[in-house]
């Protein structure tokens, strides 16, 4: 006969498998977004890459602006993309992870979805710098 301890422990592993795998299910479309983004931008189809961002972002930096800000932050080169953070508070969710350049340099990413509709767009990225970063 199985023990009460035995019990408890089976329901916290399904409690938490549960609450685990609805986490997982409803973050996957933001990494999915930004994974699709950053296989646009290795292709070079900056505008298809282009209409993966909200239209605010598009309202606050051009087509050319997103190239230039791409180049300068060395996420335009990249051979795979890692998400390590995932968050949603209401139609927002943050996303971190990193890009992996083809000559293995890991170049962090941090950037700001918004749920346009059915769908994740990417509202800003954030700058992670090397170095000293003061702050004013």
């Amino acid at each position: 006969m199985i023990s009460k301890h035995s019990i408890i422990l089976i329901l916290c592993f399904l409690f938490a498998s549960i609450v685990g795998g609805t986490v997982l299910y409803l973050t996957k479309d933001i990494s999915k977004t930004a994974t699709n983004f950053f296989v646009e931008v290795k292709n070079n189809n900056y505008p298809k890459a282009y209409s993966y961002t909200s239209n605010s972002f598009k309202n606050a930096a051009s087509l050319e602006e997103l190239k230039s800000f791409l180049k300068k932050n060395n996420l335009s080169e990249l051979k795979d993309s890692k998400w390590t953070h995932k968050e949603i508070t209401n139609n927002f969710a943050t996303l971190k992870g990193y890009i992996i350049t083809p000559n293995n340099t890991y170049n962090p990413v941090y950037m700001i979805l918004a749920k346009t509709g059915e769908e994740w767009k990417i509202h800003s990225f954030n700058d992670i710098k090397a170095g000293l970063n003061n702050k004013k």
